[in-house]
């Protein structure tokens, strides 16, 4: 149910992380990791990377593990990012490699070297 509600969203909302922690916490559902990755996803694209990195502590804290598809995709909104979203993208990538039973793969490091690649860009047409 959970899911299908943040999925129901057309697109990404800045309300997604409010719905999931006030709106389930006060029901006692506990989210699928799905839905924790859908909305940390939203939060991403939507440039909201305090609350970003304050949900991935929620899940945690529910026992709810991310993995490197969460990553990845954190990643990737960091990249997509104009401009890119380099300090945030580097934070990601360090708690991945910290994440019990996650290693970056070869995704989440193309993905952090075509994202240096975009900011020298951007440094050197500056």
């Amino acid at each position: 149910m959970a899911t299908s509600l943040v999925y129901s969203m057309a697109t990404p909302t800045p309300h997604a992380y409010d719905i999931l922690i006030s709106g389930f916490a006060r029901r006692d559902l506990l989210p699928s990791l799905t839905t924790y990755q859908t909305v940390l996803l939203s939060l991403a694209t939507t440039s909201q990377f305090d609350q970003t990195m304050s949900l991935l502590t929620h899940m945690r804290r529910r026992g709810i593990r991310p993995t490197i598809y969460t990553y990845n995709s954190l990643l990737n909104a960091c990249a997509q990012s104009k401009p890119p979203r380099w300090k945030e993208a580097l934070s990601f990538l360090s708690q991945c490699q910290r994440e019990p039973g996650i290693t970056p793969d070869l995704v989440s490091y193309t993905t952090a070297m075509r994202m240096v690649g975009m900011c020298l860009d951007l440094i050197l047409i500056s």
